[in-house]
């Protein structure tokens, strides 16, 4: 037992070093990829550029910002409440989906005791499911005009997930759960980032709340990692 534990750690270090690797790479990339703006955007034409332009316009009008982020807008973002409320709910449901995102296939091969190609397999259709539910919450976000609801609905049904998954039933009903908590964990990431971007202004102000909320984030990797991990 304690064998296969360290196993286990050794991949999940590997996993990663392998990822931040692929990340670093892809920073790099992205400083000669990304246009600094619209204007030196090399993908779009003189047409495109004039429609980015009256949109900045209109941006600005309504935001009162000027696409740049001031020591005043880090100062206020710092002083309202709501960048640290949502970024306490952001390490909450990165806890969930770090976790459960990195693991899921270690989880379904040696918590569940399926074999290695059935695990590979049967996490496609858990991911594919909590893609619908993105996809489907978002659509409704942005049709009613609510973050807070997709949010509240979907996170008891993750809540009962996990509830079934520290329950001893039959692993069929194991897997079952790990669907209840893909309805939950990426519905509740992406909205509640939304939620906060578009309760900020000016767009200064918004960056750096989002800035700390990301920063949050981060956190909640480390309790995702050690609870997965000790399921094991």
């Amino acid at each position: 037992m304690l064998r296969s534990r360290r196993i286990n750690l050794k991949f999940a270090c590997r996993l990663y070093v392998i990822e931040g690797l692929i990340t670093i790479l892809w920073a790099i990339a992205c400083i000669f990829l990304v246009p600094k703006n619209y204007e030196t955007a090399y993908f779009l034409n003189e047409e495109d550029r004039s429609i980015m332009r009256q949109r900045a316009e209109q941006a600005e009008a309504y935001s009162g910002g000027n696409g740049h982020v001031t020591r005043a807008d880090i100062k206020e973002a710092a002083k309202d409440v709501k960048s640290w409320i949502h970024g306490c709910i952001q390490i909450a449901v990165v806890t969930i989906l770090y976790g459960f995102g990195t693991f899921l296939p270690i989880i379904i091969r040696y918590g569940f005791k399926y074999s290695t190609k059935q695990a590979q397999y049967l996490v496609v259709p858990v991911n594919l499911w909590g893609a619908i539910v993105y996809a489907v919450g978002a659509y409704l976000s942005d049709r009613f005009s609510t973050r807070f609801l997709p949010m509240i609905i979907c996170a008891p049904i993750g809540i009962a997930g996990y509830a079934i998954l520290i329950t001893p039933v039959s692993p069929g009903v194991w897997y079952f759960a790990t669907y209840l908590v893909a309805t939950a964990c990426f519905l509740c990431t992406g909205s509640n980032i939304t939620w906060l971007s578009v309760n900020n202004a000016p767009d200064g102000k918004r960056a750096a709340s989002m800035g700390i909320l990301l920063t949050l984030t981060n956190i909640g990797g480390v309790p995702g990692y050690l609870i997965d991990h000790n399921d094991l």
